[in-house]
């Protein structure tokens, strides 16, 4: 059957993606990836929808905080103040980093939307902390990796489990891996 956008994205149906790359090109999907705040150096090839190159815990984070805020980005950043002994402020992250509107709120708020059902009706049922959320699952091929990365109007926060050294994950404590299983509520308790 046909599934609409929004379905694909509840149940995690990456042929739906796929003709998505196939219209936009993989160098536009990369791009807008850039831009949301993924910062890995990414391949810009089909396989790109599907979660093949490597990013970083904090970029997914990044990213999923730019949803929340509407399309606007705002680099991560470890320390929010520096003062002198004194109390003069010698640096503060409120005010020397500046958010940039990357996608418009119109698309962000779509997004925001549709994320919020993969909480609700989706893969991500196991994250739902009964509040206004919104998030996403991730397993890839061979459940090497599993996520889950998921915010509130507030928080964003990303989960991922694997291994260093890149191995499939056949079960834990009995269960099967994937982002919406052990992932999702992790995400959930924290």
């Amino acid at each position: 059957g046909v599934l609409a956008v929004d379905e694909a994205t509840w149940k995690s149906s990456n042929t739906v993606y796929a003709g998505i790359v196939n219209l936009i090109t993989p160098q536009r999907l990369a791009e807008v990836a850039n831009r949301l705040g993924v910062q890995a150096e990414l391949q810009p090839d089909y396989a790109l929808v599907l979660g093949t190159n490597e990013v970083s815990v904090l970029d997914m984070a990044s990213a999923y905080s730019t949803f929340a805020d509407r399309g606007k980005h705002i680099e991560p950043y470890f320390i929010r103040r520096v003062e002198a002994a004194d109390g003069e402020v010698l640096f503060d992250a409120a005010t020397e980093i500046q958010p940039e509107q990357v996608i418009s709120e119109e698309v962000a708020d779509t997004v925001n939307s549709v994320l919020s059902g993969v909480l609700v009706k989706g893969t991500g049922a196991s994250a739902n902390i009964g509040t206004v959320a919104a998030g996403k699952t991730g397993t890839t091929t061979d459940s090497k990796d599993a996520w889950f990365v998921g915010y509130t109007c507030t928080l964003t926060a990303a989960v991922w489990m694997g291994y260093e050294q890149p191995q499939a994950m056949e079960e834990f404590k009995g269960e099967e891996v994937s982002g919406g299983t052990w992932p999702a509520r992790i995400w959930h308790d924290f």
